[in-house]
């Protein structure tokens, strides 16, 4: 069985340890998250997805995964490894870790790169209780796609924060490196 890293954890830690239909098996009573997890299997189904990583424990940094079909390409935008995955396999992996939503609001409205978008918080619960995170994420009102996400896991061996940013369509390509 391959290892296949976390869409929603900390995005390189973040965005292989962070993003996620499926994760939305929230508490079955918490219909607060409905929003999120209809943009998370959105997201899930998207053909072709840039996440790029900006920030990590504050610092400026350069990380994307780009998924062109079955095929996802992760580095930074001059270096990247090849590895055959699809965003749903990566979402579904999220699941079989126990990754979970709860507690989802609306807080604002906000426009990330000139998109109008819904700003929603909600806590990512885990089996692993050092591995929960109380997050922010821009969902396009458009597209219903989320743009933004980020996370904030300020406690435990697995602290970190960051923010990543979603672009999708045909200008998302395989690099050439």
């Amino acid at each position: 069985m391959r290892k296949i890293p976390s869409l929603l954890g900390a995005s390189i830690a973040l965005l292989s340890g962070a993003t996620a239909t499926v994760l939305g098996q929230a508490a079955p009573t918490d219909a607060s998250c409905q929003p999120v997890r209809a943009a998370l299997n959105a997201l899930a189904h998207a053909d072709r997805v840039r996440m790029s990583m900006t920030t990590f424990n504050g610092k400026p940094v350069s990380i994307e995964h780009i998924y062109v079909g079955d095929t996802l390409y992760s580095g930074t935008t001059s270096r990247h490894t090849k590895t055959p995955l699809t965003v749903a396999e990566r979402v579904q992996a999220d699941v079989e870790r126990g990754l979970t939503l709860s507690t989802c609001q609306v807080i604002g409205r906000e426009s990330v790169h000139g998109e109008n978008a819904s700003l929603f918080e909600a806590h990512v619960e885990s089996k692993n209780p050092k591995a929960q995170s109380h997050d922010k994420l821009w969902i396009a009102t458009r597209s219903g796609l989320p743009l933004r996400w980020d996370v904030d896991r300020a406690k435990g061996q697995f602290a970190a924060s960051g923010s990543t940013f979603f672009s999708y369509g045909a200008d998302v390509r395989a690099p050439a490196n």
